[in-house]
């Protein structure tokens, strides 16, 4: 309780029976609030936690009318502000494989021993102070990325709002076609065809039934669309992603199947289409004794 206001109500109930309005009860009432709320802001710039009590002490503020104050709390909590975001440098886009980046804490942000400290993640999911990994070094960028932190500051201020900025590896030029080995040939046995392209961080998506194949590059990643399969370098001959020329896919009459391709790849161009024909020839049936 204000001192002024702790004399009023003293020599109110004493014995000499001094009375006081409504009126001054209110006035006096309204310079504790002004000093509690200094003594918060105060708190918040010292960065401490402050319990106030009530002006009248017991919880209730009770003018001679009887009536109660707005506020009958035991006491006052003070409500940390949030942190200021942190920044992140460079801002996001298509950068060098090996780009470092840096995570900068908010200016004036207290040191790590108070407590204070940035935290961030890359796996899509949401830093908070429960989840992330704390910031203390350049972040190497090897692969498309997202990076997202906070900041907080037990004490000081609550989790900031996040931070966010995407990441890109530029290839450095635009995508060749893929490259067919071997090239068109006829064979009289099933044989796998590799593809490549100059881009090792390249997709390439081929069709053998005629249609033109497709690709998406979408939230840092290339897809193959539609009828289009996802060509595997280790796939083995009629294993998923193989370029595999067998009976099932080649024309029954003609033995020909044409095998078309592109390459796709986030931060590049599309390449441009290729096809190549093959044959599958059944080897001639050898007579008995031969």
């Amino acid at each position: 309780m204000h001192s002024a206001c702790r004399r009023m109500s003293d020599e109110r109930t004493s014995p000499i029976g001094r009375t006081i309005s409504p009126r001054q009860w209110r006035r006096c009432s309204a310079r504790a609030s002004a000093s509690s709320t200094r003594l918060a802001n105060l708190a918040v710039a010292l960065g401490v936690s402050l319990a106030l009590p009530a002006c009248g002490g017991n919880g209730t503020d009770t003018d001679p009318t009887g009536a109660a104050s707005a506020d009958e709390s035991p006491g006052h909590a003070v409500e940390l502000p949030a942190c200021e975001a942190p920044t992140i440098d460079p801002i996001g886009g298509s950068v060098q494989a090996g780009t470092a980046v840096t995570i900068h804490a908010p200016s004036g942000f207290p040191s790590p021993e108070t407590g204070a400290r940035v935290l961030y993640t890359m796996d899509g999911t949401k830093p908070s102070v429960a989840n992330g990994v704390m910031y203390d070094a350049p972040i190497p960028i090897a692969s498309n990325r997202t990076i997202e932190a906070v900041a907080v500051a037990p004490g000081v201020c609550t989790a900031s709002a996040v931070a966010a900025s995407s990441f890109i590896i530029d290839l450095g030029e635009d995508l060749t076609a893929p490259a067919f080995d071997p090239p068109s040939t006829t064979e009289d046995h099933p044989f796998a065809v590799n593809l490549s392209d100059g881009a090792t961080a390249a997709t390439i998506c081929f069709t053998v039934d005629g249609s033109t194949p497709a690709c998406m590059v979408s939230g840092g990643a290339a897809t193959c669309k539609g009828g289009a399969t996802t060509y595997e370098a280790s796939a083995g001959i009629g294993q998923p992603g193989s370029v595999s020329i067998t009976p099932p896919i080649v024309d029954p009459d003609t033995g020909t199947v044409v095998v078309t391709a592109i390459a796709c790849a986030v931060g590049a161009p599309l390449s441009s289409i290729v096809s190549q024909q093959y044959t599958l020839k059944e080897s001639p049936v050898q007579p008995p004794g031969q």
